[in-house]
């Protein structure tokens, strides 16, 4: 399905070996070696990004079903002209009670597009928000004060236990606290689009 928000496009799927992956990371989720807190992040969540150990990580089951059906799908909203290949990274962050991710986007990573699947969802575990820029600069001015029907800042998708988000990498996003007391658990990624005979 997709969505526009913003003026972009997003795609929201449900991935069908959701239990199966799930499963699959079980022991990850399990082994502390394998999560640390990234240090130019603004936030306390526990991640692989940017561990070594996080390219021993097997995220076949993901990667296959979420490049060659979601992606797929995804980009053929852009009406493809040319071949092209697709450089695909992921990492799992790991949302502990009371942890958080601040709002960020992911362009700094030589991305052009990005996804975010929720592995684990427990009640009250927190929500993946988009933030609109422009809202900002119509507050700026004071436009609230002359017009009822301005911007939303926020938007909330859809984002039951399951479902993968495909979006621009330009596109700012935040993580609301778990008050939950479970773990939350996603898996993000970026996609990079090259020319085929790129090496």
């Amino acid at each position: 399905m997709i969505k526009e928000i913003f003026g972009w496009p997003i795609y929201i799927g449900k991935m069908k070996n959701h239990k199966k992956i799930k499963e699959a990371m079980e022991p990850i989720l399990n082994d502390p070696k394998y999560f640390h807190k990234p240090e130019d992040w603004r936030c306390d969540v526990d991640s692989t990004y940017d561990l070594n150990l996080n390219n021993s990580i097997d995220y076949s089951l993901y990667t296959d079903e979420v490049v060659n059906t979601h992606l797929k799908n995804y980009l053929k909203n852009f009406n493809p002209i040319n071949d092209h290949n697709i450089i695909f990274n992921s990492w799992m962050n790991r949302y502990r009670p009371g942890q958080y991710q601040e709002q960020h986007s992911h362009i700094s990573h030589s991305a052009h597009f990005s996804c975010t699947y929720f592995m684990t969802m427990p009640k009250d575990g927190g929500q993946f928000v988009y933030v609109d820029p422009s809202f900002d600069y119509l507050m700026s001015f004071g436009f609230y004060k002359w017009y009822k029907n301005t911007y939303t800042r926020n938007y909330i998708p859809e984002q039951e236990e399951g479902t993968v988000i495909i979006f621009p990498s330009n596109l700012e996003h935040f993580v609301t606290q778990n008050n939950s007391n479970s773990d939350r658990v996603t898996i993000s990624g970026n996609f990079t689009i090259t020319d085929q005979d790129f090496v």
